[in-house]
């Protein structure tokens, strides 16, 4: 969910990750793990990745994610302060150059539009996908206008820019049905659903979700078959999911999950999206992070560097 995690992309972070970096060997490309299936007539494989989500702090840490990434992920997500385009060595600027020593594509996402800095930006680095508003449907309404409004204005500017990159807000699918019931702690009612708010973004490149099923299901088996599929009843463009997260452990008696059910769900959710075939899809967190319940357990691998069975099914299969 929004700011769940701008404590871990800060700029004192980023140089240590710049620093680290400059001083181990790269492997060249050829020697590494291929990590994009072959694609066949009958299915295209899912491109899946990870927000920078490391163990800790330290440089070796950074190390290790990077390291992950290299095997067994195809994209790396940055999401923070439009205001870090401006510095050269935040994130967003070297993620640009980190990404082709790994061998992932980044993802860039600002929660609002400053012009000048978003157009230096895109003018320099050439990002292959820029989501500009994070989860906006949680916003009120002006919020979402002005937005939209910003977002129509600059779009044309950032493709006379950079012609390649993609451009896209950013929704919350649970919020965006009307489903505010589970943890949420209200009801669930689709006929308050958020659908036409895609409408205010036309000249979109692509539509990006953000899904946390478990806040609102208690089980993987529950989420009904149409979860994702009914994406392309409101909108024809290409789909993204920028966040996709399920605990594996829940401190509510009432809400109880495991390691078994994670993994299941990201087989259920990676049969799910057959229909609407994104582009691409993002685990919130690789390894477990100190943010609010019950975020806290969705990474892939605990605290203490255990993989969880979600690993393997989400970077193996």
């Amino acid at each position: 969910m929004r700011k769940l995690f701008p404590k871990l992309l800060s700029i004192t972070i980023l140089f240590m990750i710049v620093v680290a970096i400059g001083f181990i060997p790269v492997k060249p490309r050829n020697e590494i793990k291929e990590k994009i299936p072959q694609e066949t007539a009958k299915e295209k494989p899912l491109l899946k990745g990870f927000s920078i989500t490391p163990k800790s702090f330290e440089s070796k840490d950074f190390l290790d994610f990077f390291e992950r990434i290299r095997t067994s992920s195809n994209l790396v997500l940055w999401a923070g302060d439009v205001k870090e385009l401006a510095n050269e060595k935040s994130v967003a600027n070297s993620l640009a150059t980190i990404s082709k020593n790994y061998g992932f594509t980044p993802v860039i996402i600002v929660e609002w539009v400053d012009k000048k800095l978003i157009l230096d930006f895109v003018s320099k680095v050439k990002p292959p996908y820029l989501g500009i508003g994070n989860e906006i449907n949680r916003e009120s309404s002006s919020y979402i206008q002005k937005l939209a409004k910003d977002f129509s204005e600059i779009y044309p500017e950032i493709k006379n820019a950079s012609p390649e990159t993609k451009v896209f807000p950013i929704f919350q699918l649970e919020l965006m049905k009307g489903l505010r019931g589970g943890l949420f702690g209200g009801i669930n009612d689709e006929s308050k659903n958020q659908w036409k708010l895609l409408d205010q973004f036309p000249k979109a490149d692509l539509i990006a979700f953000t899904t946390y099923p478990a806040l609102i299901y208690k089980a993987p088996s529950e989420i009904p078959n149409d979860y994702y599929s009914v994406i392309l009843t409101y909108t024809e463009k290409p789909v993204l999911f920028t966040e996709v997260g399920w605990s594996s452990k829940i401190d509510n008696p009432s809400w109880e999950t495991s390691e078994s059910e994670q993994a299941e769900f990201i087989k259920i959710f990676e049969e799910r999206v057959n229909e609407p075939e994104p582009e691409f899809a993002i685990w919130t967190f690789m390894y477990d992070q100190n943010v609010q319940k019950p975020f806290d357990t969705m990474g892939l691998i605990s605290r203490d560097g255990k993989e969880k069975e979600g690993w393997k099914v989400w970077t193996e299969e």
